[in-house]
């Protein structure tokens, strides 16, 4: 029966993916369905007792669904966050003409990425993960603007760098596991003579998705460019997957890997601190976020490190991260869907002020202050911190308060450019809509965070927040960071124009690469490559300057607009997935 329920859980969206491209009444029925399509799965993420993991011997190489303890605030996470953007997509695309575009790959993405979460194979668990990676891309480029369409192309070519990795450490790990079952691979990796190869791969092919440093680039360029929504998700719940599958997969409190945690924990802090400084840079507010969950993953991946490197810290540290994570992408969810309900208040300024009102909170929950989830989710990150290495604890706990001060700042211009530019742009109509969905996230996240402790039964209380020791912790930083944005907010009311006249483009570290391939290949024939008149304009090189397109009127032009065409991309995607589900049918 139990296996049943698993299968609706992902049977649901991608049933209604599929039909999608029938058109007609069929579409609109399943786009109408869409908001409900994570339902399922938010049900089984409801607290309840373990079961067994639960096979289906028909399915690929034989699949395996079921939750851990952690996974399950993973799911709760996730089913949560889809819901609610679902909700909010139906009226954010309301007047949209490619709403049916949006709803396939959102149904699609979803699928993937609750699919990854109940996975309990090796092969189920990449089927699920490549599912959600290749299908988000859909979302991406979904306006096809320019901006768009560049970001897509940063993002394709970071996540077939990053299946390749993850084939190739899967690979290995499964045959010296001699066994697909995750329960087998942490085990076979520590036994494989080419350990540090495997979990090296694993390490960059997840840190990708997660946002790790420099592996990041593609997350500043897609999350502004995606619709809300999607943003939304893409923040909240997909990069969480490439924390899941470190979790998951790396024999992480089976052995102690120093180095591989030292390497972890620097490019982590490199993360927490990068992040904060970059995003104050920047004027756009979802890319000033996409930089703040580079940071806020970091903060996690520390964790990760001390694991690495500690195994007896692995144990707490792991539902730390769980509930960090949860704490994450609420928060972070709400934070995206607060921008697109900013737009849409219009010149009611009791509606600008409710919306402000509710940022404002949830920024300061992401800032972690006192009685928020940040200050219960960090809480629970330092229990593991303080059984880590010797030595490390010192560091950390001062590095990561210093690094929530920058945190406290970068929330406040989060703030700061909502109210300068974002509040009050249009009024569509769709106002209620999409604020009844984000109202709900707001009010949720609190109770969610709060309560997940009691209702998975974990090793960390909720009293760990109310410790005099943690109530300090939580309340310095964000103090200080309060104080800096008054001098911030002093001098700017007495000067004409804003402080923090450095941009650094998103992307940040993909600029200059860009710029130096853009020397070094040679122009196509007849292509006009022009040249910046300056080293600044050179670093803002376009990527279409990189790669440019094909003549108009050439044959592969054609042939690739014909594939652009929805109802010929549509039945190609039925066509590809059926075959695919006959194929698993028929062993």
């Amino acid at each position: 029966m139990m296996l049943y329920l698993w299968l609706l859980v992902l049977a649901t969206p991608l049933t209604l993916a599929f039909m999608i491209p029938f058109g007609g009444v069929v579409r609109r029925r399943a786009i109408d369905l869409m908001p409900f399509a994570a339902i399922p799965a938010l049900i089984m993420a409801l607290p309840r007792e373990q079961t067994a993991v639960e096979v289906a011997d028909w399915l690929l190489l034989g699949s395996s669904f079921g939750v851990d303890q952690t996974s399950q605030i993973f799911l709760l996470l996730t089913a949560t966050l889809w819901t609610v953007a679902g909700f909010y997509a139906r009226y954010y695309h309301a007047d949209d003409a490619d709403i049916h575009r949006f709803a396939f790959f959102f149904l699609l993405t979803m699928t993937g990425n609750l699919g990854l979460i109940v996975a309990m194979d090796i092969v189920t668990f990449y089927a699920s993960f490549a599912l959600m990676t290749f299908s988000a891309y859909g979302l991406v480029v979904h306006t096809r603007s320019a901006k768009a369409l560049r970001a897509g192309k940063v993002y394709i070519v970071m996540a077939v760098i990053g299946e390749g990795f993850l084939l190739t450490g899967m690979f290995m790990a499964a045959y010296s596991a001699g066994s697909t079952q995750a329960e087998f691979i942490r085990e076979g990796i520590l036994d494989s003579q080419r350990s540090n190869l495997i979990i090296g791969c694993l390490l960059a092919g997840f840190g990708i998705k997660a946002g790790a440093i420099p592996l990041h680039v593609w997350l500043p360029l897609a999350h502004p460019v995606a619709p809300t929504a999607a943003s939304a998700v893409l923040s909240g719940a997909m990069i969480k997957a490439g924390l899941l599958g470190w979790i998951t997969f790396l024999p992480i409190g089976e052995a102690a890997m120093p180095g591989w945690g030292t390497l972890l924990v620097v490019i982590s802090l490199i993360a927490a601190f990068s992040g904060v400084l970059i995003g104050l840079t920047q004027d756009d507010p979802k890319t000033l976020l996409a930089y703040s969950s580079i940071s806020q993953m970091g903060f996690i991946a520390t964790v990760v490190a001390v694991g690495l490197a500690e195994p007896r810290a692995w144990g707490v540290a792991a539902i730390g991260c769980a509930l960090y994570a949860l704490h994450h992408g609420l928060i972070k969810g709400a934070l995206f869907l607060g921008v697109g309900v900013a737009h849409e208040t219009g010149n009611d300024r009791n509606r600008q002020r409710l919306v402000l009102i509710g940022l404002t909170v949830v920024a300061i929950a992401l800032a972690g202050a006192p009685l928020t989830t940040g200050a219960l989710a960090k809480s629970a990150l330092k229990e593991g911190v303080y059984i880590g290495p010797e030595g490390w604890s010192v560091w950390l706990d001062w590095l990561l308060p210093v690094a929530a001060i920058g945190t406290t700042v970068l929330m406040g211009r989060f703030i700061w450019l909502i109210w300068r530019h974002e509040l009050g742009h249009v009024e569509h109509g769709q106002y209620r809509g999409m604020m009844i969905p984000w109202i709900i996230l707001v009010g949720l996240a609190f109770p969610i965070v709060w309560l997940a402790p009691v209702w998975f039964q974990v090793d960390v209380s909720p009293a760990v927040a109310f410790e005099p020791g943690n109530l300090w912790t939580s309340t310095w930083p964000v103090l200080i960071g309060a104080a800096i944005l008054g001098v911030i907010w002093w001098q700017i009311a007495r000067t004409p124009r804003e402080i923090a006249p450095i941009r650094i483009p998103a992307g940040d570290v993909l600029i200059p690469l860009e710029w130096a391939l853009a020397r070094i290949r040679p122009p196509e024939p007849d292509e006009v490559v022009p040249r910046p008149p300056d080293p600044v304009a050179a670093l803002s090189a376009s990527w279409y300057g990189l790669f440019a397109e094909a003549q108009q009127g050439s044959r592969t032009s054609r042939l690739e607009g014909w594939f652009l065409r929805w109802d010929v991309a549509g039945l190609l995607f039925l066509t590809i997935g059926m075959v695919l589900i006959l194929f698993m049918l028929w062993r």
